[in-house]
């Protein structure tokens, strides 16, 4: 029995974890099929441009400060996790400032 309840929510999960994905990148995908439709070759090519750009910003941000602090925020000892955080926001504030 907890076999079988255990085996459900992790379907239940990973189904709407891939039902969430699938919305997200259809709704970007039509999107961008409107922005393209309705806007003209330079103004779509500097949104591209733009969103581009956009796009490497974040990941260089989730790469430098959002996925260190999710695999060594955790392990750190509750003594050394304040200067860790503190030096954490300082590199978070730099990066976007």
């Amino acid at each position: 029995m907890s076999s079988t309840r255990s085996a459900f929510s992790w379907i239940s999960k990973g189904s709407a974890a891939v039902l969430e994905n699938g919305l997200v990148s259809g709704s970007n995908f039509i999107i961008s099929i409107f922005l393209a439709r309705w806007l003209s070759q330079p103004q779509y090519g500097a949104f591209a441009l733009a969103f581009s750009i956009a796009l490497l910003l974040f990941l260089v941000h989730y790469a430098l400060v959002l996925e260190p602090l999710s695999v060594y925020g955790g392990a750190m000892a509750a003594s050394s996790l304040r200067p860790y955080l503190n030096s954490l926001f300082i590199v978070h504030a730099s990066i976007s400032g």
